[in-house]
């Protein structure tokens, strides 16, 4: 059990399987020296996120050092139900394009594949007032959509690494999750980390990003 330092007293539970390593000393930048390998291992940790069910604003960032890609999806974390609309996730596809929105609705695609063992703030806001859901990448918007009906989240507890029997956990760590029961809309400009970015998305030609610089210039 790891207790919360923001004060709010939501605590973590780490469920174990035999064998799970736990606890890291390879960490993202930040306060706690230690981070969560899950590795695909099966093991997952869970707390109250505290935003409330029904259509809450929200954001949530993790600190990620993704191992790669497999044959199967990897979770980094989920909440509420898989109904349609009522639950939320942070997927990675085996294609290396994340997978992060509402079950069965609104999801957002980014390609994971140029961060790979590489510690990188990924981090999701949701503002309920404009149903506007955005992804970005080390303080940098990635991704950004409408969410196509009103979002009724069945409860708002955070699973952290766990994942269906077919599919996987994380292929690799997490560390320095934050939760806010509110949108940071607009993102900071001073992102939520302690530290300066190591990488910065270079988006690749015809991804339709126009405010972002790319590799070529194609017109989208």
């Amino acid at each position: 059990t790891v207790a919360d330092s923001s004060g709010h007293g939501r605590t973590l539970n780490l469920t174990e399987i035999a064998g799970y390593p736990g606890f890291h000393t390879d960490a993202a930048p930040g306060s706690w020296p230690y981070s969560l390998l899950f590795a695909n291992t099966g093991g997952e940790a869970g707390a109250l996120s505290g935003i409330g069910g029904g259509n809450p604003s929200f954001t949530m960032a993790f600190w990620i050092k993704w191992q790669g890609a497999g044959s199967q999806r990897q979770w980094i974390a989920d909440m509420g139900s898989a109904a349609t609309y009522q639950g939320f996730h942070w997927l990675v596809n085996p294609s290396g394009m994340t997978q992060i929105g509402f079950y069965g609705g609104t999801n957002l695609a980014y390609d994971l594949s140029p961060y790979v063992n590489t510690w990188t703030e990924l981090l999701t806001n949701y503002d309920a007032n404009t149903g506007v859901l955005s992804t970005y990448v080390n303080g940098i918007q990635v991704a950004a959509a409408a969410v196509s009906q009103t979002p009724a989240l069945a409860h708002d507890f955070l699973r952290i690494g766990g994942a269906p029997a077919a599919e996987a956990s994380l292929n690799g760590w997490i560390d320095e999750v934050r939760v806010w029961n509110y949108s940071l809309n607009p993102y900071p400009p001073t992102p939520t980390r302690t530290a300066t970015p190591t990488q910065t998305p270079i988006p690749a030609c015809g991804n339709g990003f126009v405010a972002l610089p790319e590799e070529c210039d194609d017109g989208n």
